[in-house]
């Protein structure tokens, strides 16, 4: 397997002020972060499909393959995030 070093950015308060994540808000915070990058925006805006299985192109296929956490997960990271703040 090859490594490609793409980049995104990352809330740096999260490593400065080591706050603690549950691995589903770390995974779900990288996920909308390199969304929004990859978008040239400030938000990522997505439903529940897409974090589940990726985020669609216009032709109806795949451009990744979500966050990799169940819905159940999603649901517990974005309640936790949003009552941060964060979201």
């Amino acid at each position: 397997m090859n490594i490609s070093f793409n980049f995104a950015a990352f809330p740096q308060e999260i490593w400065d002020q080591q706050i603690p994540l549950t691995e589903g808000e770390f995974r779900l915070i990288g996920y909308l972060s390199i969304c929004a990058f990859r978008s040239h925006r400030e938000i990522a805006v997505l439903t529940d499909d897409e974090m589940l299985h990726g985020r669609m192109r216009q032709d109806g296929t795949r451009r990744d393959k979500g966050c990799g956490l169940s819905r159940n997960t999603i649901k517990r990271a974005r309640e936790s995030l949003s009552s941060r703040g964060w979201l």
